[in-house]
């Protein structure tokens, strides 16, 4: 109910695409529906620099400024203290993610599938910055934390991947899709890793054999088999004011 609450839908309400009008019981007025999400800031896209900043950008060295547009880790714990954060005591069945954990993997399925189902823009766009945000954030992964939330959330895009068309990959009108270089980020930071807690490795290598058996990626054996032709991340050397 609280992830719900946080994108604006209750049990029970209509729903409409982009806040479009659905109408409710006859003789009632219409009932605007405008399914709204939390912002999350965009990882910097390969080849290109992020012009957006974080709030508390004025202090930062540029190599820090570049490390935080190309490194999801502290915008993660940003959210993960901030919008997803709760102070109220956990309810239901003991589980391994905390509460705030639990409730950004909430906020990634609703969106999903509000996404596919009411082809939702707002809900598409906030579908794809949580999963580039997640498969890009290499100090948490180096340093083994928030395992149980990396593992849950491969866990859940295993199971969104498979809803998803076989042809994901090679329509020519998907060419370069976002999912293209965020997978094969993923598999290069995973592949990294001095140590990969079990649950996580079991899960990645779910993901990698659903790559295969549904878009015939083999990841595994071609690590560049997601290659989208562009060049690496542009590296910030300094900022000049004007």
């Amino acid at each position: 109910d609280a992830v719900l609450a946080m994108a604006g839908v209750r049990l029970g309400w209509p729903l409409a695409p982009d806040g479009e009008v659905a109408q409710g019981a006859k003789g009632a007025a219409p009932v605007p529906i405008a399914p709204s999400f939390v912002t999350v800031r965009p990882r910097a896209a390969r080849g290109e620099a992020s012009e957006e900043a974080p709030p508390e950008d004025t202090g930062r060295a540029a190599a820090d400024l570049t490390q935080y547009h190309l490194d999801g880790s502290e915008r993660l714990e940003e959210l993960l203290d901030g919008p997803f954060s709760s102070h109220a005591p956990p309810t239901g069945a003991p589980s391994p993610l905390s509460a705030p954990e639990a409730r950004l993997l909430g906020s990634l399925e609703v969106s999903f599938v509000l996404a596919m189902l009411l082809h939702s823009l707002p809900a598409l766009d906030h579908w794809k910055a949580l999963v580039g945000l997640l498969c890009g954030c290499e100090a948490a992964l180096r340093e083994g934390r928030r395992g149980a939330l990396f593992t849950a959330f491969v866990e859940v895009l295993v199971e969104q991947l498979e809803q998803l068309p076989p042809d994901l990959f090679s329509d020519v009108l998907l060419e370069g899709n976002f999912l293209q270089p965020t997978l094969r980020g993923l598999r290069e930071l995973t592949a990294d890793l001095r140590e990969c807690p079990p649950a996580l490795a079991v899960a990645l290598g779910r993901l990698w054999g659903a790559l295969k058996d549904q878009f015939g990626i083999d990841l595994e054996a071609d690590p560049e088999a997601l290659d989208d032709g562009e060049t690496g991340p542009t590296v910030v050397l300094g900022v000049h004011e004007c």
